[in-house]
């Protein structure tokens, strides 16, 4: 029996005198407490993106192609007379096919119609004007419109402010895990950084809808989000 107690007695020893784990630890031995973080900030997205597409038809390819050719001349013309560099200007979405209309009379056969579509996608960077510039778009012949997007061209300041809070952030919830358990906050063993950029949502609606909104000051950027998400691993006292 006294071989048993004196057994019991060391374990019990060894099992105090090891060290208690608060969380991952770059050391052995190390006391450690990890915690992930956050930092957001709002700025208000000062460049749009807008792709605006002309689809003509005609029995005749031929046909079609020369009159989307000459829309998308006029096109251009407008979107450069707001300012835009060419440069800022690229085609998207070029594409021609032939459609035939169904008819539910095998026997009666309906004329079919090549379709040509050619699109822009136009880089505006004063996005106040965005909804002048799709207004003017659609009475010069565009018919489509696949999408706005904004976002903020230089956004350094807001993620280096964003990363400020998320360590702050994440400093806060350390001491306040540690107090709980009756520990205090030590150095910090290891900072790990996850960039995480949330554009302004992007639109999408018809040319007419487009204009609808243009005409009615609806075209709006709203705010872009930035944020650092960190991961922190601090010491215990």
């Amino acid at each position: 029996m006294k071989k048993l107690s004196v057994f019991v007695f060391a374990a019990l020893a060894v099992c105090i005198a090891m060290p208690v784990f608060a969380g991952g630890s770059s050391e052995k031995g190390a006391d450690t407490i990890t915690v992930f973080a956050q930092g957001i900030v709002t700025a208000v997205p000062d460049t749009a993106v807008v792709q605006l597409g002309i689809e003509t038809r005609s029995p005749s390819v031929k046909d079609a192609f020369a009159q989307n050719r000459e829309t998308m001349v006029n096109l251009r013309s407008v979107v450069l007379g707001f300012g835009i560099k060419e440069s800022d200007i690229s085609t998207v979405n070029y594409s021609v096919f032939y459609e035939e209309p169904y008819s539910a009379d095998p026997q009666t056969k309906r004329e079919g119609f090549y379709r040509v579509s050619n699109g822009i996608s136009v880089t505006v960077r004063n996005s106040e004007s965005i909804g002048s510039l799709i207004g003017a778009a659609v009475e010069a012949g565009a018919n489509q419109l696949w999408g706005v997007s904004f976002y903020v061209s230089d956004s350094s300041a807001a993620e280096q402010e964003a990363r400020e809070q998320a360590i702050k952030n994440a400093e806060a919830k350390a001491a306040t895990l540690a107090g709980a358990a009756g520990r205090k906050l030590g150095a910090v063993v290891s900072i790990a950084e996850t960039d995480g950029y949330s554009p302004a949502p992007m639109m999408l609606m018809s040319a007419r809808s487009a204009a609808y909104a243009a005409d009615n000051g609806t075209v709006s950027p709203g705010e872009a989000e930035i944020r650092s998400s960190v991961q922190v691993v601090y010491s215990l006292k």
